[in-house]
């Protein structure tokens, strides 16, 4: 019973595809480099991928670290990061602030079908910001809240659910996506019934909900986007029933779990 509607900060009702070029900047530059290095990487020459990265890397101004992990002792063989003066280091250790800072993009590196290992590039948001058309307050907003924490439901596929305690859906990519082009990072909340997700965005200890149905009670307390998916809800009864004949009929029904109205559904 819900129409699919897009609950976040009213910062992010801004972000359109206008970014979709820089993700894929970073996309084509991952694919670049794990093409370059795949035979010296088979041939485990470090140097010549050392070089390769330097050269690709040294032209992109939003990617400022790379690592590579190998695929059987899955260690780190090779990274390298940018100095203060835009100089590549190789061989030097990425610092966990550094990580902490940047957005990470990772590719499988393939020679001839076999795995070899796994790049991960470390890249700069900070043009994405400017691209989307963020105000000077959403962007200090952004910097003071780098991550946003989101309520996911654990039963509602193919939008918002988990498996193993991992957020799926479609709604869950729709936010991933956003998050990244703005520079945000995710932490989800799981295992929660829908009522207790609701609560919890209305009491603040989490940030959004991906999905979730708008009434006018929740809109007094939540800040909603427009829709990015409608999702025409019908209640179907036996033409031969008298009982039900709308949603208020459906209050106390045995089929709601307790305590839910159909407003809250």
């Amino acid at each position: 019973m819900r129409r699919v509607l897009f609950v976040i900060l009213l910062f992010l009702m801004c972000v359109t595809s206008s970014l979709a070029n820089s993700s894929q900047n970073i996309e084509e530059h991952a694919a670049q480099i794990s093409n370059a290095i795949a035979v010296p990487l088979y041939s485990y020459d470090l140097s010549s991928v050392a070089s390769v990265v330097e050269s690709i890397v040294t032209d992109e101004d939003a990617i400022r670290a790379v690592d590579l992990v190998d695929v059987n002792s899955e260690e780190v063989i090779f990274q390298g990061y940018k100095n203060d003066a835009g100089s590549f280091v190789k061989e030097a250790p990425i610092s966990d602030q550094m990580k902490s800072d940047l957005q990470q993009f990772s590719m499988q590196v393939v020679h001839e079908q076999e795995d070899l290992g796994l790049l991960r590039i470390y890249y700069r948001v900070t043009e994405k910001r400017a691209a989307a058309g963020l105000s000077p307050e959403e962007l200090e907003w952004i910097e003071k809240n780098p991550i946003v924490t989101v309520g996911n439901e654990i039963d509602w596929p193919p939008f918002d659910f988990a498996e193993d305690g991992q957020p799926m859906g479609y709604s869950i990519e729709y936010f991933e996506l956003l998050a990244e082009k703005v520079g945000l990072k995710t932490e989800y909340v799981n295992g929660f019934t829908w009522v207790e997700l609701v609560e919890k965005l209305r009491i603040g200890e989490i940030d959004a909900l991906p999905a979730i149905y708008v009434t006018e009670e929740r809109q007094a307390s939540f800040a909603f986007t427009s829709d990015y998916f409608s999702q025409p809800s019908v209640m179907v009864v036996n033409s031969a029933s008298d009982d039900i004949k709308s949603l208020s009929d459906l209050s106390g029904n045995a089929l709601l779990p307790s305590g839910v109205s159909p407003s809250l559904i």
